[in-house]
């Protein structure tokens, strides 16, 4: 996606847009995303390209695909044993939604503390 300042031939105004590329067949083509706002001086252009690019960051933000949700990421407390200087680990804070999920790649969740090699 990027940002495009479009002049009007009859008119003093520039719309500004969030285009994307794209490909049908062997043709490169453009859409519009997003008409961002009609501009009557430079000013008015360059802040509303500011906001075309947070509008994109944003829109590339939400379409990042999660492996997990925060929510339902199991919690892991780190202890460590001063005697023999061992790390060990003890699971914590997780919801029903990821027992399923740590279930059924067959990960055991316990409430011993297991050791950290």
């Amino acid at each position: 996606m990027f940002v495009r300042v479009k002049d009007s031939p009859n008119s003093p105004k520039k719309a500004v847009q969030i285009v994307q590329t794209y490909r049908e067949g062997n043709k490169v083509k453009q859409r519009i995303v997003r008409h961002v706002g009609t501009a009557l001086n430079q000013d008015e252009v360059n802040r509303l390209q500011e906001l075309a690019y947070y509008i994109i960051a944003q829109m590339e933000h939400q379409q990042q695909p999660r492996l997990f949700f925060p929510e339902d990421m199991v919690q892991i407390s780190i202890m460590k044993d001063l005697k023999t200087g061992k790390h060990y680990g003890l699971s914590s804070a997780i919801s029903q939604e990821a027992k399923k999920i740590y279930h059924a790649v067959g990960i055991k969740l316990s409430d011993v503390p297991f050791e950290i090699t």
